[in-house]
């Protein structure tokens, strides 16, 4: 409905600040000329938003506005606290202001309202680590946090393969990727990423630094992941599944496949294992439910890693 998207866009603005017709038509699914009538539309309701041109120009209100528009529908108010859950709030120690919001929004809700969400939030836990394992909170998250907020260059020690190194960088965003937390930051000129895991001594330098205005997070962590896959080396086999086992095969991480032909017990598959080495200690756990039909030379390895097993227990 047209009426939502105009207090979307009223909303974003007013939050976000300045932001271009593109992005605005791309969050709401709309065309850019829509964008731009709806924008008319405010204006001629008394809302102070204009349009500034030029490279970093958009959409933006005058500033000081705010609006009194605080009216907030079930679905929105469940779907806010569900999916947040306050994990993302525990893990950068945040978890007391995060609390603290939401019995802010929750107070200024309907009373109804208020038990269905509290009853829908007790009974969604998220907990990310796995089985025989604790959630490991890395010490360089703390300091990493406050200098992106502050816009502070960080020094910290790095651990590779290589070995030690020591680094200064400009942070300029970070992401929680499954368990793992990274840093994306400048580096000599350009664009790093460190696992905060492997980063010790770290300290918030007093030189301030400044993130790029062309800079987006979410676009540079989706290029560098599809960069990284298809780096990834490829080695094709044909497999013969069980049904049953079809599940448990395509959930492995970095696994491909492509359905060829599919029976009553038993589906054909052609599945890119990485490499020989690899796809060997990845398919042995399934035992007689799978058997491999090409290459005839991991046909091979696993018929000889079979034979280790059973001479094992001879």
């Amino acid at each position: 409905m047209r009426a939502d998207r105009l207090i979307a866009i009223l909303m974003h603005l007013q939050s976000c600040g300045r932001t271009s017709g593109r992005v605005l038509a791309k969050k709401l699914e709309v065309s850019e000329r829509t964008i731009h009538r709806d924008m008319e539309a405010l204006s001629a309701a008394g809302v102070p938003v204009y349009a500034e041109r030029g490279s970093t120009g958009g959409w933006e209100l005058s500033e000081g506005y705010r609006t009194n528009l605080t009216g907030m529908k079930q679905g929105e108010a469940l779907s806010l606290l569900l999916s947040h859950n306050g994990f993302i709030a525990r893990e950068l120690g945040r978890q007391q202001d995060f609390d603290s919001a939401i019995l802010k929004l929750l107070a200024s809700m309907p009373a109804a309202l208020q038990d269905q969400v509290r009853s829908a939030h007790r009974k969604i836990l998220i907990d990310t680590a796995g089985w025989g394992e604790t959630s490991t909170r890395p010490e360089a998250l703390e300091p990493v946090q406050e200098a992106l907020v502050a816009e502070r260059k960080l020094s910290f020690t790095y651990f590779a393969k290589e070995g030690s190194r020591q680094r200064t960088v400009m942070p300029l965003g970070l992401v929680l990727k499954g368990k793992n937390w990274y840093l994306v930051a400048r580096y000599n000129r350009s664009n790093r990423i460190y696992r905060l895991s492997r980063m010790t001594n770290t300290r918030i330098l007093p030189e301030a630094g400044q993130i790029p205005g062309t800079f987006d997070l979410e676009r540079y962590w989706a290029e560098n992941t599809r960069n990284l896959l298809e780096g990834f080396p490829r080695y094709i086999a044909k497999l013969k599944v069980r049904r049953d086992c079809l599940d448990w095969l395509t959930s492995l991480p970095y696994i491909e496949t492509t359905e060829l032909e599919r029976k009553k017990d038993w589906v054909l598959l052609e599945v890119d294992l990485v490499e020989a080495d690899r796809a060997v200690a990845m398919l042995m756990p399934f035992g007689m439910a799978i058997e491999v039909m090409e290459p005839l030379s991991l046909r091979h390895q696993m018929r000889k890693a079979a034979e280790r097993i059973r001479n094992l227990y001879e």
